[in-house]
């Protein structure tokens, strides 16, 4: 017969039957013996062995002749293997596989029967069910979309406390975004639902991520509200007045960029007309890749100004475009704006919006890791 893997356990037997022309005929099924522990559901195969001394027996009866060695190893020739040996229920049937050694018998003058058998589960602790997600302390680190999340049991029942908690992100990823369902699934062992009596009502559990808990790097431009915009802007102006407007220095770089004219060293910041307020063209959100790992790391919101400016070098005057740039902005939890103030700063101008557009993706960011959307306001 085929060999397999003998797997140790406990025993129970039965009496054999002697069979014509010389041979006894003994149904091994009748000589196992199982043992089953743990709770109800998550019971387990403690033990399960052939019963060697009621089958010692009925050897000795079907053939007196044999020796204690040729009992002896004829018993050791028998395997068995169980096809279910954990998470097991009262009422459930757990087969096992019954091998052994035919020459063995053969020259015995024995012939075993019933290569498998089916033992009833039976035994097993009813168990309680409790809610393992009831008391739990669900916590958030990072920002949207890169959200990792925290579970910590607060129960004063002794099994919850000792049950862990895994969180599973959707589609294999390592972080969860507004919006998400992250799966927190309980797992415990057999010996613990056994000591304290309980197993979970259910082992796993979908929370969302809502907006209202986290906060989220702004990813779009419509997710800039109207008084975000405005508050933003003003900003913008004051950054631009005096990164652009506050030294000669500075002025005359930027209109040399936008006009392609020469301005001379004692250029009088005097004769300088703003001919129209510094006003909003669009909104841009530009975002970073992180080159070691492929995520996006921060987001920039960029508000794209136009102004009317001419000089004593440039009277016919000039449409100038900025961008002014507010690093790592993000909403939080409580839908107001946060943004790295320090680095909020103009960080480009040309003549024309497309040109700026260009000068972005091309200079002040990564082409290869460029990702922009727009929305005009």
């Amino acid at each position: 017969m085929k060999k397999r893997l003998l797997l140790a356990g406990v025993l129970a037997g039965a009496v054999g039957v002697l069979a014509g022309c010389g041979t006894a005929e003994i149904d091994l099924s009748k000589y196992l013996d199982v043992t089953f522990s743990g709770a109800d559901g998550k019971g387990y195969v403690s033990n399960y062995t052939v019963d060697r001394d009621k089958l010692e027996d009925a050897i000795r009866e079907a053939n007196d002749d044999l020796t204690n060695k040729e009992r002896e190893k004829l018993m050791d020739s028998i395997e068995l293997e169980v096809k279910k040996v954990s998470e097991l229920s009262n009422g459930d049937k757990v087969k096992i596989d019954i091998d052994w050694s035919e020459r063995k018998a053969e020259r015995c003058g024995i012939k075993f029967i019933s290569d498998e058998a089916e033992v009833d589960v039976k035994g097993l602790k009813d168990m309680k069910k409790i809610d393992a997600f009831q008391d739990l302390e669900i916590t958030y680190d990072g920002a949207s979309p890169y959200i990792s999340v925290d579970v910590e049991c607060e129960s004063d029942n002794e099994f919850l406390q000792n049950c862990y908690y895994d969180v599973e992100y959707p589609k294999d990823a390592a972080y969860a975004k507004v919006g998400d369902k992250v799966t927190i699934t309980v797992d415990y062992s057999e010996y613990d639902a056994e000591q304290y009596g309980y197993i979970p009502k259910e082992n796993s559990k979908e929370i969302e991520v809502k907006a209202s808990e986290v906060d989220a790097y702004i990813e779009t431009a419509d997710q800039v509200s109207d008084e975000m915009l405005k508050a933003m802007t003003e900003d913008a102006k004051e950054v631009i007045e005096e990164d652009v407007f506050g030294e000669e220095y500075s002025y005359t770089s930027m209109m040399e960029v936008v006009t392609g004219q020469k301005y001379n060293w004692d250029f009088d910041l005097a004769t300088v007309n703003k001919g129209t307020e510094c006003n909003v063209k669009k909104v841009e959100v530009y975002k970073v890749k992180d080159l070691d790992d492929g995520y996006y790391q921060y987001s920039h919101v960029t508000l794209i100004m136009e102004q009317q400016v001419s000089d004593s070098v440039n009277a016919a005057g000039v449409t100038v475009y900025y961008a002014v740039n507010f690093p790592n902005a993000m909403l939080t939890a409580e839908g107001e704006l946060e943004v790295d103030e320090d680095g909020v700063q103009v960080i480009a101008y040309t003549n024309s919006i497309e040109e700026l557009d260009k000068v972005l993706q091309d200079k002040t960011y990564d082409k290869d890791d460029y990702d922009k959307s727009e929305v005009n306001k």
